[in-house]
């Protein structure tokens, strides 16, 4: 009780003071708020009428802060800390006297509490029942009776308009208000006076490097824009440039030191900026070390002050950054970063795998500066090697290829493989093949040979082999690049004739069918030519069959390039070696007929035909060169026919014998299945018989056939044996079968011999035959010759008004008509004869125009013309006898070794001896000849100069022809060196190649009228050489025939040495010079396919 009564009287005081300290913090807010408003309208309104400065807006903005901090903390933090009993400076005494004069108690309070303070003193029974008793009446007081809030409405009242009056002045006029108490809050920074305009620095940032310019941008807004705008700096007043919509551009020049500035505009002046100068940190020297790998065999380098590199993968490169003016070097490469502290260099290594993009930040701590080098690095891939390859068929094995290629790199190789896989019915076998080649050569050729037969291959075997190059990658290992797979059939021999006798009907078909095109061609000629000379012109009509006319020929010509291009005449594996030669001899006669001067002739005729200037020489010419050609087929169409049967006829004659060795094993046997295996040789031997007799029927046909004979008693006597031995087999009677099938064996043999020996004589005679003929021919060519220099010589001796003038001219035609009959000779010769080439009716035709020419020329007395167009004609004939002599000479030789072997069909494996029949190669012996007679002719030449028994005309006439002469004996020196080069004696033909350039030189001398001792002396050495080369040529001829009698079984060809040497290296093509020389247009196209040949080879 006594612990109730003392707590009431306290909690009465403290209720009061709460109650009173509360009324002072509510009285206290409304002055704060008076007082904050009044001061910040007081503080706005000073800013506003003096725009002050940063330091007086300084002073402001404390003021504000120490004010309004004074005010809250007096007005309302401690108002708060007294309610909750804090730093409170009345005593309950004095809240007791206040209490009693709100509550009209008096000193009631005060006395109770003071008994209250006495009973804490001195506990006393009478003073707790006194002071429990003024407790109660204590307690019926009403403290919130004390405090009314009514009287604090004014209060309220007043604040409110005080703060509804500051906003609206505020957002009214925020001019005066608002923009001056954020001046004041932001007083560092510069807020001009409103003068109409204001002034915008667009700069963000104020410094720059040390010796460069800083460029100060800033703009003017408003309603009044200043006219004089100045920039003020070191006391110096300058006007900075207008640029656009009010902006203005000041370029403080080569700053390098700090410089303060301020903008002046009309009577209004800005702040101080001071731009700060700084040393820019820079790398002054970048080195390179480059660092190649080892397999690339590229030397190391070094560069300076370079940021773009181009390197192979794996490539190291050591970089070294020479710095100035900093401390640091930030490297970015790719997502990382990484940071080095640095003095004055930096060492930064680092390999290339792949593209790289460095970026180099240098920095320093004394400067905002910083600068960014970039370093961009692309990686060169290690290419993949690139290979080519050509596989060629060894034409006398199908087990033997011969391959070539090249291979290339950017930095070499490691190895070439040829891997094969073969398939068999029942088995597979997987090999490789290394093949030599140089590590080092980034480009080069290769070629071998690959001899499938130590795999032991049967018909229907499947060989698929490709080459694999490997380059010498180090970084991520050697890449490999495969070429195109090729595959290999091994087919029967029988599938292998029956190839070849397709091949050769085919070619014959199509010649055929082109004969038909010329043959057309000629009789709408025909109709052409009449009415041209009717009428001496075409109408329009005409025109149009004319120019049909010439379009049909030249679409036989294009026919016949593609024909010539895709045309592939091979000699089967086992093929008769008079054979192989008659088709390597008709496949180049295919190939040369010279249809790119008959292109050239047509594209002219059609030029002529479109102005109008077409003449009836004109289409005689097109008349000749349509019955040429048809005359060339024909030629073509007869030699195929009669090689299609002359093959096949060998090819039944080997089968006989080889059927004839079957008959005799089977004699020797005596095996349950002999019926059956006699049963079969019957088939096989009826199929031959039916073969002969099916050549009979085709031979009867050709043109100049065989002398055929015909073996129907043969037939029938080894067909009785055979149906004998059959019969024997049938009854058992195995030793009567055994000797029918002996006398079979015996009897097919004796016939293939007797067939083959016919076969072997006719074809002597036939041979024996044209070389007599051809050594007539040549002689009328040497005494036309020689009949056509006396021409030369004594026509021009003669007044064309003499009687004897038309003697000669007479005599020019007499040669005329020799010619043509030569030409005609010539002509069926070469129906049978394939070694006679199209050359040589070139060269007769070329005389037969020239005689033409000449017979015209004299005629209507151009002694000019004349004397050009004989000498070229004295020209042909020269090269038209060389080449006779060569073809004679080649068919003797071919006559004696069919001589020499006319006790069998003579089996070749190895054409190695037909070089010279197959190109028609001419002979050293015979162009030695001529380069004496003609060595004998400049000498008496220059004697005859020398004593002035010739002069002016006379020599010039010599030395033309001389120079002819020369020209056609070097043109045959080339075609020699050419086909050397192609067997792979390069010796030799580096040897010829000499002489070609001695003559080549002499040409000059005596197209330049220049005969002198050094070129008599030149003469002699060439003979010299050319007798040293006839001996090398005769010593090679009589090698190759020891070759040729006992290479049977020498599967390498002939193409080995072509294919093994496949580029001709440093042909010196100046050596030609045939720009300083006058060749004809024959020889100048003879020269374009030397050097496109040399190129192919090189390819």
């Amino acid at each position: 009780m006594e612990r109730s009564s003392n707590n009431k009287i306290i909690n009465i005081l403290e209720k009061f003071a709460k109650k009173f300290y509360l009324n002072n913090l509510i009285k206290g807010l409304f002055w704060f708020i008076l007082f904050s408003v009044s001061l910040i309208f007081l503080l706005s309104t000073i800013e506003n009428l003096f725009w002050l400065n940063s330091t007086f807006r300084l002073i402001l903005l404390i003021l504000l802060i120490i004010s309004l901090t004074t005010f809250f903390s007096y007005y309302i933090a401690l108002p708060v800390l007294r309610y909750f009993g804090l730093l409170r400076e009345k005593s309950y005494k004095d809240f007791a006297l206040l209490l009693g004069n709100y509550s009209n108690t008096d000193d009631k309070i005060l006395s109770a509490l003071e008994l209250f303070e006495l009973n804490e003193l001195n506990k006393n029974e009478l003073l707790l029942n006194e002071l429990s008793r003024r407790s109660n009446e204590l307690s019926k007081i009403n403290i919130k009776n004390f405090f009314n809030i009514k009287e604090y409405y004014k209060w309220i009242i007043g604040n409110i308009s005080i703060l509804a009056i500051f906003f609206t002045l505020s957002f009214t006029f925020p001019k005066q208000f608002i923009n001056p108490l954020v001046r004041i809050s932001n007083y560092n920074k510069i807020f001009p006076k409103d003068y109409g305009f204001r002034v915008n620095i667009l700069n963000t940032n104020f410094y720059t490097e040390s010796g460069k310019s800083f460029v100060l941008n800033f703009e003017i807004t408003g309603d009044k824009i200043p006219k004089n705008i100045y920039i003020l700096s070191n006391g110096n007043q300058f006007i900075p440039k207008k640029t656009l919509n009010n902006r203005y551009e000041y370029i403080f020049d080569n700053i390098s030191e700090n410089t303060i500035f301020q903008i002046i505009a009309e009577d209004w002046i800005s702040d101080k900026y001071e731009i700060k100068v700084y040393n820019k940190p820079t790398i002054y020297r970048l080195v390179a070390n480059i660092i190649y790998p080892n397999y690339t065999k590229i030397n190391n380098e070094q560069f300076v002050n370079i940021f773009s590199y181009s390197v192979p993968r794996g490539t190291k490169i050591m970089f070294s950054f020479n710095v100035k003016d900093a401390d640091s070097l930030i490297i970015v490469n790719g997502d990382k970063l990484n940071k080095y502290p640095v003095k004055n260099k930096l060492d930064y290594q680092i390999q290339i795998l792949k593209n790289e993009s460095i970026q180099i930040i240098t920095k320093s701590i004394q400067s905002p500066l910083q600068d960014t080098t970039n370093i961009y690095i692309t990686e060169i891939p290690d290419a993949y090697p690139q290979i080519l390859v050509q596989v060629q068929k060894d034409t006398f094995s199908i087990m033997h290829y011969y391959v070539s290629g090249s291979i290339s790199d950017d930095y070499g190789f490691t190895k070439l493989l040829a891997i094969y896989k073969l398939t068999r019915k029942d088995s597979t076998i997987n090999g490789k093949i290394p093949i030599n080649i140089s590590n080092n050569d980034l480009i080069q050729n290769f070629n071998f040979d690959v001899d499938f037969s130590f795999l032991n291959l049967q018909p229907d075997d499947i060989i698929h082999f490709y080459l694999e190059i490997y380059d010498n990658d180090a970084i991520v290992g050697p890449k490999a690049t495969k070429s195109r797979e090729y595959e290999i059939k091994i087919p029967t021999k029988e599938e292998i004739q029956i190839e070849q006798s397709k091949q050769l009907q085919a070619a014959n078909s199509k010649f055929s069918n082109i004969q038909k095109e010329l043959n057309d061609i000629k009789n709408e000629l025909k109709q052409l030519e009449n009415q041209w000379k009717l009428e001496r012109k075409f109408n329009y009509e005409q025109k149009q069959k004319w120019e049909n006319l010439i379009k049909k020929q030249n679409d036989i010509i294009n026919e016949l390039q593609n024909l010539e291009q895709n045309l592939q005449l091979s000699p089967s594996y086992d093929e008769n070696l008079e054979i192989y030669e008659k088709i390597q001899q008709i496949d180049e006669l295919i190939k040369s007929i010279n249809l790119d001067e008959l292109n050239e002739y047509l594209e002219n005729l059609q030029k002529l035909m479109e102005n109008n200037e077409l003449k009836s020489e004109d289409i005689e010419e097109f008349k000749s060169q349509n019955e040429e050609l048809n005359k060339m087929l024909d030629r073509q169409i007869d030699l195929l026919k009669r090689l299609d049967i002359e093959k096949n006829l060998r090819e039944t004659f080997d089968e006989f014998k080889d059927l004839s060795k079957q008959f005799d094993e089977l004699s020797k046997k005596q095996d349950l299945d002999e019926l059956t295996k006699q049963n079969e040789l019957k088939q096989m031997l009826e199929k031959q018989f039916d073969k002969y007799d099916s050549l009979l029927k085709e031979n009867e046909k050709l043109s100049e056939p065989f002398n055929m004979e015909n073996i129907e008693s043969e037939e029938q006597t080894i067909n009785n044996e055979v149906q004998q031995a059959e019969q024997n087999l049938q009854k058992n009677n195995q030793k009567k079968a055994n000797e029918n099938q002996k006398n079979t064996s015996q009897q097919l043999n004796d016939l293939a011999n007797k067939l083959e020996q016919n076969l072997e004589k006719q074809l002597q005679e036939e041979t024996a035959e044209d070389a007599t003929a051809l050594r007539q021919l040549l002689k009328n060519v040497l005494l036309a010759s020689f009949e056509q220099e006396n021409l030369i010589k004594n026509l021009y001796m003669q007044n064309p008004r003499l009687s004897n003038y038309q003697d000669y001219v007479r005599k020019q035609y007499e040669l005329q008509e020799v010619m043509k009959r030569t030409k005609d000779s010539l002509y069926m010769i070469g129906k049978r004869q394939p070694m006679v080439s199209n050359f040589i009716f070139d060269e007769i035709n070329k005389v037969e125009k020239e005689s033409k020419k000449v017979i015209n020329n004299l005629n209507n007395w151009t002694f000019g013309p004349a004397a050009i167009n004989q000498q070229n004609l004295m020209t042909s004939l020269n090269n038209l006898a060389l080449f006779l002599s060569d073809v004679l000479q080649q068919m003797e030789q071919q006559n004696s070794m069919s001589q020499m072997n006319s006790d069998g069909a003579m089996k070749c494996n190895n054409p190695k001896n037909t070089g010279n029949s197959s190109n028609s190669k001419p002979s050293m012996k015979t162009l030695k000849q001529l380069q004496q007679d003609l060595n004998k002719q400049m000498e008496a030449l220059q004697k005859e100069m020398q004593n002035g028994k010739k002069q002016g005309k006379e020599i010039s006439e010599a030395l033309a022809k001389m120079a002819a002469q020369q020209e056609a004996i070097r043109r045959a020196m080339q075609q020699m060196k050419e086909q050397m080069s192609k067997e792979g004696n390069l010796k030799n033909a580096s040897f010829v190649q000499q002489m070609i350039e001695d003559m080549e030189k002499t040409e000059k001398d005596l197209y330049n009228k220049n005969l002198t001792y050094e070129t008599i002396k030149r003469q002699k050495q060439i003979e010299i050489r050319m007798l040293e080369a006839e001996k090398a040529e005769q010593q090679q001829e009589t090698d190759n025939l020891r070759k040729s009698e006992t290479a049977k079984n020498d599967y390498n060809s002939n193409l080995i040495k072509n294919f093994q040497y496949n580029v001709i290296k440093n042909n010196n093509f100046e050596s030609m010079n045939r720009n300083n020389l006058n060749f004809n247009l024959y020889y100048r196209k003879k020269i374009q396919e030397y050097f496109n040949n040399v190129n192919y080879e090189k390819n």
